[in-house]
């Protein structure tokens, strides 16, 4: 059970990442929508999205190579 849940989470992590990237794209496109205010967060959001869909995509393809 806890090693379905360990490989489900980067899986969940990839999702979340992208949607805040979509959140961020969406905000850009039209910012009236404001799904994101500061432009400094913005900055660290897109950051943050990045790191986790890479760290995530490791994770996943590192435990698909130990099988």
């Amino acid at each position: 059970m806890i090693r379905k849940i360990i490989r489900v989470i980067p899986h969940l992590t990839i999702v979340l990442s992208c949607m805040f990237l979509i959140f961020w794209y969406l905000d850009q496109l039209n910012p009236t929508m404001n799904f994101v205010n500061c432009s400094i967060s913005n900055k660290l959001l897109v950051l943050f999205c990045i790191l986790s869909v890479l760290t995530s995509v490791s994770l996943v393809w590192m435990d698909r190579k130990l099988e």
